[in-house]
């Protein structure tokens, strides 16, 4: 369907007959599926769009990270003592925010450079 989109092909609805009391079943249960549907998904917009995908997620776990260190310092300013849930969590959501943002970066200049290579 992306392909389709990308494409601008017309897409139209049709009715189908689905019947789901078949002998054989599935083999994954609908929540599995919907996960790796989601899954896909998520990658291929990571692919087209990677500046987007890991930046943007990139950037609102950095200001999460920053909030939970503005908290843990102000609270080491009232008390001088180190709260140390919020000092980790701010540790944590910083170096995974600049992590995703680097990774966005780098692969977004692999999209532009294989861009270039396919013309």
């Amino acid at each position: 369907m992306i392909a389709f989109l990308a494409g601008k092909v017309r897409i139209k609805e049709v009715p189908i007959n689905v019947r789901y009391d078949v002998p054989k079943k599935h083999k994954k249960n609908p929540l599995a599926h919907g996960l790796s549907v989601l899954s896909s998904l998520i990658g291929f917009i990571g692919y087209k769009r990677p500046l987007l995908t890991f930046g943007l997620l990139g950037f609102i776990l950095t200001f999460t990270g920053l909030v939970f260190g503005f908290l843990a310092f102000s609270t080491y300013y009232a008390t001088n003592k180190l709260p140390f849930g919020p000092s980790i969590a701010s540790a944590l959501f910083l170096i995974l925010g600049l992590l995703l943002i680097i990774a966005g970066l780098i692969l977004n200049s692999l999209v532009q450079i294989m861009k270039v290579y396919q013309r």
